[in-house]
């Protein structure tokens, strides 16, 4: 499991192999393609954080009516910091599996249709991807997806460091 905050490009294991700055283009690149529902789920995160901390507050002023609930100070401060915490947390993780998902389909769309082999890094030829599993030849353009969609302009070495 990857904490919300960290590197989302390295629970994929396609992207091992390629920099971390390499990574966080193709990242950017896949999350501007959903550019409208990346910001959909930016407002979202922000919307549970905003709606979680009015609950608190509803429920901590309601301890002054008559025969309210009236929690102790220690409980209403921990409620108080840990609403919008919370909150946010739980919109970063929505917004993470979002783009979990984004990225897993942007990997698969590069997949040789043959063999399912990742093409991720292979040059381009004439136009043309060859898969070195099946031999099957592919054109990017026939797909929607462009060389850097492939990462066919990348350096090809060891894994990076983390």
């Amino acid at each position: 499991m990857r904490l919300p905050l960290s590197r989302v490009y390295r629970a994929f294991p396609e992207l091992d192999r390629f920099s971390d700055e390499l990574c966080e283009t193709y990242v950017q690149r896949t999350a501007q393609r959903h550019s409208g529902a990346w910001g959909a789920l930016n407002m979202l995160a922000l919307g549970i954080a905003i709606v979680s901390t009015m609950i608190v507050v509803t429920i901590l002023a309601g301890r002054n009516r008559p025969g309210g609930w009236s929690p102790h100070p220690t409980l209403q401060l921990c409620m108080a910091l840990a609403a919008p915490t919370l909150g946010a947390i739980g919109g970063l993780v929505i917004r993470d599996r979002w783009l979990r998902a984004r990225l897993r389909r942007a990997l698969n769309d590069t997949n040789c249709d043959g063999c399912t082999y990742s093409l991720l890094g292979l040059p381009l030829t004439d136009g043309f991807i060859c898969c070195p599993e099946c031999g099957r030849r592919m054109r990017p353009a026939e797909r929607g997806l462009t060389p850097a969609d492939f990462l066919s302009e990348a350096p090809q070495g060891p894994p990076a460091a983390r």
